[in-house]
């Protein structure tokens, strides 16, 4: 699969296409997809490029009888799998596209695996199409027919690959410039942390609340408290 691309995150200013604009709701910078299930009730679909796979809560599942079919080997777990439920694209929100792993379906997480929402959409849904995100005007776009401008800046972004070249994940990492140095980052809009009685008032939220942010190693944040 093609890698997906993110286009003018911060600025909205992309060039001309077909922008299908997505039920994005931007809770604290974490963007959740409102979609309307068969029973007509609000589900709430967390989007993280930086996750693995897609999936619904095995809730959801039961409740709107969505029948199994085929399973994921997780390792030491074996999920199971069912078609992506046409409800989702009636919502706005495209299917995730069919790939040697996943195969366009959504895995049934259970109570075990707790993401917070009704349903997970992971770098194999972001995989093979690219997207508009602006955390300005919280809103985010699949764009179709997407070509460069002539004023657009490309940011490479690299994929874990096999031997023969061949992508076997969908995570993007970049590589950004800090204190004079090189820095491999992932480009996750899932990064999510819960803030503490006293963190709360930095981002202006109640204790408790889950609010999108970002991650580094403790080893290079000790390198960076020690040089200044």
């Amino acid at each position: 699969m093609r890698g997906w691309l993110l286009s003018c995150s911060l600025l909205g200013l992309a060039p001309p296409c077909a922008a299908q604009t997505l039920p994005a709701v931007f809770d604290h910078n974490r963007i959740e997809l409102v979609a309307h299930g068969d029973d007509g009730t609000p589900l709430k679909f967390v989007t993280d490029s930086g996750g693995g796979f897609n999936a619904i809560s095995q809730a959801v599942a039961d409740r709107l009888g969505l029948v199994r079919d085929g399973t994921l080997d997780m390792g030491k777990t074996m999920l199971p799998l069912v078609d992506c439920p046409a409800f989702l694209a009636r919502s706005g929100i495209p299917a995730p596209l069919p790939d040697p792993w996943l195969h366009g379906k959504l895995a049934v997480a259970g109570p075990d695996m707790p993401f917070a929402a009704d349903g997970f959409l992971g770098s194999h849904w972001f995989a093979g199409r690219a997207w508009r995100i602006d955390y300005g005007r919280h809103e985010m776009a699949l764009l179709h027919g997407w070509k460069p401008a002539a004023g657009d800046r490309a940011t490479p972004l690299g994929f874990q690959a096999n031997d023969d070249g061949e992508r076997v994940a969908h995570m993007p990492r970049m590589t950004i410039g800090v204190d004079g140095k090189p820095l491999d980052v992932l480009l996750d809009t899932g990064a999510t942390f819960t803030v503490t009685d006293a963190s709360a008032p930095a981002f202006h939220v109640a204790p408790g609340a889950r609010v999108g942010g970002g991650f580094i190693m403790k080893t290079v944040y000790d390198d960076w408290h020690a040089r200044h």
